[in-house]
């Protein structure tokens, strides 16, 4: 099973909403080995901590002892229908997925139908030469004002060696409400968020040197002789081989995650070296870089069909969905911007699907004002 499908089937378990052939499907991956029994654990114990922490603050307390009750009884029927061992890592969870599929009323099922927003694969590929080729959900289409009609392919992942042999820059373009991947000439795995461009030159030169303009995921092959480096506005990222997200937006702190290996960043005044599980950060206009530890995979997940928030500001997580469900955001209120959330949103869902998620364990509510989206306290 790939790690798309075990997110997904963790991330459905979470908020309750498995079938019984995948409440089948989990159960067998979870039999298969004792390290995927640890994965969910650890995935479990991750999600209660937080999600309990974060609840709980949102509740007063006659409220917090309704639900508590309610949530004792629950959790006694779980118990007695499931007793073998990989039962009782999922009980585990089962206070999560209450808290996320609490009832739900009718202003909050409006949200869905207000926001039907859905992201895509999609991507305008352009070469030096003038060749543009654009890319929505894995069909390609040529784009040349002299031809009226375009040239289709039926392609899931995009790879630029197998495209042209132009030997100058050429650049890829995922525009709001997109996300894309494409494999480079050398072996080197790219996943580009949404509003996000790539430029680098084909076949690379004695540097193997990509531009970057937004967020992406790099999953380096290795080569000793060309080392592989990221551009940013002001940084650069160099590494031998190596899996790193990279997030330079503009409206947003620059900041690299390590997963694997190990990367060198500087700006010409601050220089870092990252090793596995550590972040560095740039706040905004600074020179000098931060570096913290952190759980590496949660800022990689996105590439998965998943947004991870730990302990995220309302702000970054807005910013994320307006770029991936291509939407405006209002605030009725400075200070909303500063409230903190944790927990998993899945993005093949619908943006109501997570404005939903969002409403239900923190003190905001949205609704739709000038097609744009209106957050207010409760």
């Amino acid at each position: 099973m790939d790690e798309t499908r075990i997110y997904t089937l963790f991330i459905k378990y979470q908020i309750d909403k498995l079938s019984s052939s995948e409440y089948e499907e989990l159960k067998a991956w979870l039999s298969a080995s004792d390290e995927n029994r640890q994965t969910f654990e650890q995935f479990l114990a991750i999600r209660k901590r937080n999600l309990q922490y974060e609840a709980l603050k949102q509740l007063d307390a006659d409220e917090a002892w309704n639900r508590h009750a309610q949530k004792r009884c629950f959790l006694h029927v779980r118990r007695w229908a499931l007793r073998t061992a990989v039962a009782a890592l999922l009980i585990g969870c089962t206070w999560i997925g209450y808290h996320y599929v609490t009832y739900v009323d009718t202003t909050e099922k409006s949200l869905a139908e207000l926001f039907p927003n859905h992201g895509s694969k999609q991507a305008l590929l352009v070469s030096d030469d003038g060749a543009m080729l654009s890319q929505s959900d894995s069909l390609f289409t040529w784009l040349d004002t002299s031809v009226q009609s375009g040239q289709m392919q039926e392609l899931n992942r995009f790879q630029y060696k197998n495209f042209t042999h132009v030997k100058n820059m050429n650049e890829v373009y995922v525009p709001r409400g997109g996300e894309y991947s494409l494999v480079l000439a050398d072996g080197t795995k790219v996943w580009l968020n949404a509003r996000s461009a790539l430029r680098f030159s084909y076949p690379f030169d004695s540097l193997r040197t990509v531009y970057l303009d937004g967020e992406a995921y790099f999953e380096v092959a290795h080569n000793a002789a060309k080392p592989f480096e990221v551009k940013t506005e002001e940084n650069t990222l160099r590494v031998l081989g190596t899996k790193f997200n990279v997030r330079a937006y503009k409206e947003q702190p620059y900041q690299v995650t390590l997963l694997e290996g190990k990367v060198q960043i500087s700006n010409g005044i601050d220089t870092e070296i990252l090793v596995p599980n550590n972040q560095l950060n740039q706040p905004s206009e600074a020179k000098t870089y931060e570096v913290i530890p952190v759980n590496a995979k949660l800022y990689s997940a996105w590439t998965k069909g998943v947004f991870e928030f730990n302990n995220a500001s309302l702000k970054d997580i807005m910013c994320q969905l307006e770029r991936w469900y291509n939407v405006e955001v209002d605030y009725a209120t400075e200070d909303l911007k500063d409230i903190r959330f944790t927990g998993s949103i899945l993005k093949n869902e619908s943006l109501g699907y997570a404005l939903e998620m969002i409403q239900k364990i923190s003190d905001v509510r949205f609704s739709k004002r000038n097609e744009r989206v209106l957050i207010e306290k409760k």
